[in-house]
């Protein structure tokens, strides 16, 4: 898989739970897009660069809940990308490099990082919006 992921750890620890709510860009070399409580912008030719903040990575790492249901809604719009968590905003990506993999219409998919653990989806939703 290419393409932006919006992560989720298992909170197994305090470093665990530092990447919930970041965007990754997978199998590129620019690894971590938007850390959890930041709005970053990517141009043509250019690296991301932060442009806003939601709020402090800390507070916001609040909303994971460890051992319960956790809320995951993805808004993905052409080069814009919305990740809350718990609906809680936790980061944002608007790549207006209209070559970039964050920009290519293609296939989801669902993982877990971190240590091993049980792992339960349930009334998943995908909306294709015109």
């Amino acid at each position: 898989m290419i393409g932006p992921q919006a992560d989720f750890w298992y909170p197994v620890n305090e470093r665990a739970k530092q990447y919930s709510g970041q965007l990754y860009s997978q199998n590129t070399s620019l690894g971590i897009i938007a850390w959890r409580g930041q709005v970053v912008q990517s141009l043509p030719g250019k690296p991301p660069q932060l442009v806003g903040t939601i709020g402090d990575r800390a507070q916001l790492g609040t909303y994971v809940k460890d051992g319960e249901w956790n809320q995951y809604t993805i808004i993905a719009r052409g080069g814009v990308i919305l990740h809350i968590l718990n609906g809680q905003l936790m980061a944002v990506l608007v790549d207006d490099d209209s070559k970039s993999t964050n920009n290519v219409s293609g296939l989801f998919g669902l993982q877990i990082e971190g240590a091993p653990c049980k792992v339960s989806f349930r009334d998943l939703w995908l909306r294709k919006i015109d």
